[in-house]
Order: structure tokens, then C-alpha cells, then sequence
């Protein structure tokens, strides 16, 4: 077993420095999309941080179906990621409820799972922003209908089916999320929300899944024309596989591990590669952020996508 560990962490290994090696080309592309947008962006407002214990319980991912006996350390790590994303999505929301005034910032939550971030974002914002939840299994679905019910919140309903189903319904929104949305799932999102010129802050997960043969038929690799420049996509799906970083059990201090530098470095350049694709769709300014802390999860990047009318709000 230990022979096998060792030789799949060597395969690794190679993988990331293969991914990585000369691709310090591409530093100038990441270092531009850094900075392009990221004016018009908010800062990530530490002040949200929730304060869990003057919250409702059903608002806390400790509690119901995150409890600590089942995955000890889980539902503090949900916490965190909670947190972190927050803070940097609350201060869009109210820059967003200050453009719209009197209308209700229409905010989408995709693969939601039972709506931790959906629901508590519609809890801090009640009045003033109505939230969709799109999940496509039902059990979890039921879940965040019965939270929902519990809260008494009437600013949130769950849309039971996948992304597909929410487009085919041509309802329009301003902002979409999604905290650790799968492989081409965050693709289809951000096509999504530029379709209808809505924002988007997103946490993607799962990048080595665009590698799939029947993934790169949907979504060809790279997705700009910028990095189609300087990379084929035979680099790219390497890239895409780097992107993928595995923890050990307990292992959560991986922030400082050179291996994961080399990961976030890929999944840099797949998310910036995303973000100028938005930019080519639509009129968008784009930046990437990142989870804080750093360790509340290995799949830690926050890409932001701010249609123009936003932009010019968030410069007044």
C-alpha cells in the first residue's frame, strides 16, 4: 500500500512539473488579469465574518447535517470557507443593492447543496436581495427547503435541477456563485452569467475533470484567445491536471507545501484563462481572488467577473 501511496505521489510529482516547467511565460497574462478589474472590486470586508453564535443554529454549518461526530473537523473547515467567501461577496451585494435602490438584487447560488451560502447571504440581506438556489438531487434540496422553512425566509426558493433546467427557464438574475461548483460546472456558469450579464463570484473545485475527453468536447482548452497564444491544449490538460491538489487526512496545513504552490499556480492560470473568455463574451472586467484563509480549503480561488454596469457603480 505504502509502494503504491509513494508511486502515485510520484506521478504527481512529475505531473505538477510538468504542468508548471516552462510555462513562466505566462506570468505577464496572469499578472494583467490580476490587475484588470481589480479597481473596480471591492475590497474582501473582514467585518463580515459571521458571528455564529448570535446566528440562527440553521445558519451554521456546525450544526444538523455538518456535525462534528460525523467528519470531526468538517463543518469548522465549512465554517471557514463561509467565511471567507462572505467577505468577499457581501460587499458586491451591498454596492449592488445601493445601484438597484428600491428593486431586489436577484442573486443565483449554483450547485448550492442545501444552501449554506445562499440562505445566509439571504438571511444577512433579507429586505433587499432574493436569492435562488439551483440543486439538482432532491434529498438536498428538501434539506434547504426545510432550513428555509425554519428561518421563515421569504426571499429564497430552491430550484430543483441542474443548470441546464435553470437556463431553459430564461429567468434573468444579477449575480451568480457558487462555493466549490465542479470541473465544467463553473464553465457553464460564468457562460451562463454572461448570457444574461449578470456577475458572477465564483469557487471552482475539480479542475482535473475538465481533462475528460468528453469535457474538452464541450469546452475547447484554452478557452481565450490570449492563452491559446502561448499553449496548446495538450499543455492545457496538463494544467488542468496540476490544477487538482489532494490532501492527507488532518493534513490542513498544505499552504506552505511547494506542491500546492505549483497546484495554485495552475489553477491560476485555468481561472484567468476563464476570466478573459468572459471578457471576450461580454463587457466584463475581471479579477482573481482567493479564499482566506488560504488552508480552509486546497480549492481556494475566487474568480470574479464584474459586468460593466456593475463596474461603473463600483467606481463612483
Amino acid at each position: 500500500m505504502h509502494r503504491r501511496h509513494a508511486a502515485r505521489q510520484e506521478r504527481r510529482r512529475k505531473q505538477l512539473e510538468e504542468a508548471v516547467g516552462d510555462l513562466h511565460a505566462v506570468q505577464s497574462l496572469l499578472d494583467l488579469q490580476n490587475e484588470d478589474g481589480a479597481s473596480c472590486w471591492p475590497t474582501s470586508d473582514a467585518s463580515w465574518v459571521p458571528d455564529w453564535e448570535s446566528l440562527p443554529s440553521n445558519l451554521d454549518p456546525a450544526c444538523a447535517e455538518l456535525s462534528e461526530d460525523e467528519k470531526p473537523g468538517r463543518a469548522q473547515r465549512k465554517r471557514k470557507q463561509l467565511e471567507a467567501m462572505a467577505a468577499s461577496i457581501m460587499p458586491f451585494v451591498d454596492r449592488l443593492i445601493e445601484e438597484r435602490q428600491q428593486q431586489r438584487v436577484r442573486i443565483v447560488e449554483f450547485g448550492s447543496g442545501t444552501g449554506h451560502l445562499g440562505i445566509l447571504i439571504a438571511y444577512l440581506r433579507r429586505e433587499s436581495t432574493h436569492v435562488t438556489l439551483v440543486e439538482r438531487k432532491d434529498y438536498t434540496c428538501r434539506i434547504a427547503q426545510d432550513r428555509i422553512s425554519s428561518l421563515k425566509l421569504d426571499n429564497v426558493q430552491v430550484f430543483c435541477g441542474d443548470i441546464e433546467d435553470y437556463a431553459s427557464s430564461r429567468q434573468v438574475f444579477d449575480l451568480g456563485t457558487s462555493l466549490h461548483s465542479c470541473g465544467v460546472l463553473t464553465d457553464l456558469i460564468l457562460d451562463l452569467c454572461c448570457s444574461v450579464h449578470a456577475s458572477y463570484v465564483l469557487c471552482p473545485c475539480c479542475y482535473g475533470q475538465c481533462s475528460r475527453s468528453e469535457n474538452l468536447s464541450r469546452f475547447q482548452r484554452p478557452r481565450s484567445k490570449q492563452f491559446a497564444e502561448v499553449m496548446n491544449e495538450e499543455r492545457f490538460s496538463s494544467i488542468l491536471s496540476g490544477a487538482d491538489y489532494a490532501i492527507g487526512q488532518g493534513d490542513w496545513n498544505f499552504d506552505d507545501c511547494p506542491n500546492f504552490a505549483k497546484a495554485k499556480f495552475c489553477m491560476r492560470i485555468v481561472d484567468a484563462d476563464r476570466n478573459l473568455s468572459s471578457e471576450r463574451m461580454s463587457c466584463y472586467r475581471t479579477c482573481l481572488r482567493s479564499l482566506n484563509p488560504l488552508n480552509c480549503s486546497p480549492k481556494n480561488n475566487v474568480v470574479v467577473g464584474l459586468h460593466s454596469a456593475s463596474c461603473m457603480v463600483l467606481n463612483r
